[in-house]
């Protein structure tokens, strides 16, 4: 829904309200992620700092959304919100390429949690930056 309407410039005032219920609630899942990571048992440090560094690119995807929208660059925070949606979506993308990776018996239980930890954010990233980037070239 906030995709939608900021994409379309409709209802700029709804837009903004669940701006900022969403700011909230990054902030709130973001303190929940680092808890969770550190406090994820020694054996896998590996898993934890995937889950540390994904809820450090939650915090600043966010934050440089919100910093662009304020200096009124709307180009800058489409940009930085698309690698924000990116991020939100990683607990999704981990749940389905981690039981994908289990399911085909490829990897054990515990290494595919671990690459998916760093993968579920990282990927996506990786692949949409150039998707952003063309469109600019496009744009020029």
């Amino acid at each position: 829904m906030q995709l939608w309407l900021g994409l379309t410039n409709r209802i700029a005032t709804l837009h903004r309200t669940l701006g900022k219920v969403y700011v909230a609630a990054v902030l709130v899942g973001s303190v929940g992620g680092y808890y969770l990571s550190l406090t994820i048992p020694a054996k896998d440090v590996v898993y934890a700092a995937g889950l540390f560094m994904l809820c450090t690119a939650w915090i600043v995807t966010t934050s440089m959304a919100v910093f662009a929208i304020r200096r009124r660059n709307l180009l800058q925070h489409r940009e930085w919100m698309l690698r924000n949606y990116a991020v939100t979506f990683a607990f999704v993308t981990f749940r389905i390429f981690a039981d994908a990776l289990r399911s085909w018996q490829f990897l054990s239980y515990d290494d595919a949690g671990t690459i998916m930890a760093w993968a579920c954010w990282a990927v996506p990233l990786l692949l949409l930056e150039p998707l952003i980037q063309l469109r600019k070239v496009r744009a020029r």
